[in-house]
């Protein structure tokens, strides 16, 4: 799947400041960071970011081909 860009300007600007944010972290071993990284081709943020939701069992918002095939090999659900 091709990343689509998305362009957003003012006129579909949010509000922020009413949600709520939550803090949490997730400690990984420096080896499985960068295993996950070559294998499915993913930045050390972006493995960060799927092991958060994997642990957590919430749903992955992304485009990028990397981190879907990880969540579907995975069974992390995709948005």
């Amino acid at each position: 799947m091709a990343a689509e860009r998305i362009v957003l300007d003012a006129s579909v600007a949010v509000d922020l400041r009413p949600l709520e944010f939550e803090t949490l972290a997730v400690e990984l071993d420096a080896a499985d960071v960068v295993d996950l990284s070559l294998r499915y081709h993913l930045q050390g943020y972006d493995v960060v970011y799927f092991e958060l939701a994997r642990r957590l069992g919430i749903p992955v918002a992304t485009l990028d081909d990397g981190m879907r095939t990880a969540c579907g090999i995975f069974r992390v659900k995709l948005l």
